[in-house]
């Protein structure tokens, strides 16, 4: 029978099924895993992550100054965060399937001190409301798409204008994009592959974490807390006899 702590996983290029997740942290410079919190696979990435950040300052009294998540991190509740905390912040690029391939969103250009969009052709895309997940919406005049020639290629026939959406706190979001494109950005993204990466794959071959070895949310915290000891018990005795030479 399905565990019922459990929940249904269902993303990309991953399997479908009833799973557990582990929030992962560990510290960039030994690979020491600081935090583990385990979580059904239906509850996203993103909703514990702060707390789980503010869970290491006060238990460790961590000093966090940069830190290096993946792209399913990247909302901007984060990214508004980790500003405010000045914590220099990167994230990877999320990918979007679907929506408009021919004329996407990223040829329409945000005019800040208009608060408005310019379409390819030089159009303007005013403000009209805001929905209630804090999007705010640009659309463009039908008269001004009517005889455009990107008409046919920029929305679907039944529509009469184009809509951009932008979050209320885009800009904060840009600014962890615009952290990624300097030198230190790209060196810390980096390191994700032989840390944070090394560290799952590490617990899933070599110490039989890719199964749940009991049922129930507080048995999966249990294993997630006894594997991240025992990698950290091998890292630490490694780091030690390098020292020692």
């Amino acid at each position: 029978m399905t565990d019922p702590d459990s929940g249904f996983l269902m993303r990309d290029q991953k399997p479908r099924g009833f799973f557990f997740l582990d929030h992962r942290t560990a510290d960039a410079k030994y690979n020491i895993i600081t935090d583990t919190f385990i979580t059904p696979a239906n509850i996203h990435d993103s909703e514990p992550y702060l707390d789980r950040l503010q869970a290491q300052e006060e238990s460790f009294g961590f000093k966090v100054e940069a830190v290096a998540i993946d792209s399913a991190y990247a909302t901007g509740h984060i990214a508004k965060t980790l500003n405010k905390k000045k914590i220099f912040a990167v994230t990877g690029y999320r990918r979007f399937k679907g929506g408009n391939q021919k004329v996407p969103k990223s040829k329409f250009k945000y005019v800040e001190s208009i608060d408005a969009y310019a379409c390819p052709m030089g159009c303007k895309l005013s403000y009209a409301t805001t929905d209630r997940e804090g999007y705010r919406h640009y659309k463009s005049r039908p008269e001004d798409c009517e005889g455009c020639p990107l008409r046919m290629d920029c929305f679907a026939a039944k529509s009469k204008q184009r809509v951009i959406t932008r979050h209320i706190w885009e800009e904060e979001k840009e600014i962890l994009k615009a952290n990624k494109r300097t030198k230190t950005g790209k060196n810390l993204y980096k390191m994700r592959s032989y840390t944070i990466e090394r560290s799952f794959a590490d617990s899933k071959e070599l110490h039989g974490f890719r199964y749940a070895r009991g049922r129930g949310l507080k048995c999966v915290q249990e294993q997630a807390y006894m594997t991240a000891t025992a990698q950290n018990i091998k890292k630490i005795v490694l780091i030690i006899k390098e020292r020692r030479g």
